[in-house]
């Protein structure tokens, strides 16, 4: 049984279509890297996945204990409270994973953060306080929208330790990204391309890039 499938999924703006009765099945432990055009709707699918869309056509089915983890670089946290503050609201809300959130808590640094208001962060700092949000709730599956956006050398290497440690923990991850670093290349062994709405897959996805 997948953790998640999908059969026919169909969703638009004014009866224009942007995902086109689209199939796929998310089997557990997978690493999926989803590629795709600007306004092709990549970021669409995975609102849709993670239960932020609603959608016209088609199901979805889940086969988890817990809802899908959502990291996007633009859902911010509340600018004029500390970190410690956010993580607190953000932690009464959700699940914690609590043997993820202990491991990251130090690798990304976060002590030294706590005290600081989220308004005057850095990017890298941003980056790394709603990387630790997201990865705090439990779940059996991780959705990354876009988290390589403007990151360097640095953070990109910190981001593939947590991808692996994900996978030694036996999490599901769908990456959506422009670019797939050759270091992570190993750990995403699945390949989707969405492109005119259709999602190819694995060999198709290489075929139609």
């Amino acid at each position: 049984m997948p953790l998640i499938e999908i059969e026919n999924l169909s969703f638009g703006y004014n009866h224009d279509k942007i995902i086109d009765a689209l199939s796929w099945q998310i089997e557990a432990g997978d690493f999926w890297y989803l590629k795709g055009i600007n306004g092709a709707g990549k970021s669409t699918l995975l609102k849709i996945v993670a239960g932020l869309l609603g959608f016209s056509e088609g199901q979805i089915s889940y086969e988890c204990n817990h809802p899908p983890a959502y990291y996007n670089p633009e859902i911010g946290c509340y600018n004029d409270l500390t970190v410690k503050q956010n993580i607190e609201i953000f932690s009464s809300l959700t699940v914690q994973e609590q043997q993820l959130k202990d491991k990251l808590y130090d690798l990304l640094h976060i002590p030294e953060l706590n005290s600081k208001c989220f308004r005057h962060l850095s990017h890298g700092q941003r980056f790394r306080v709603l990387l630790y949000r997201t990865l705090s709730q439990k779940a059996e599956i991780y959705l990354f929208d876009e988290p390589v956006e403007g990151l360097d050398t640095f953070y990109l290497s910190k981001l593939g330790d947590i991808f692996g440690i994900l996978k030694d923990l036996g999490k599901t991850v769908i990456l959506v990204s422009h670019i797939l670093p050759d270091k992570w290349a190993p750990l995403f062994a699945k390949k989707a391309l969405l492109e005119t709405g259709c999602l190819y897959c694995n060999e198709q996805a290489s075929v139609n890039n």
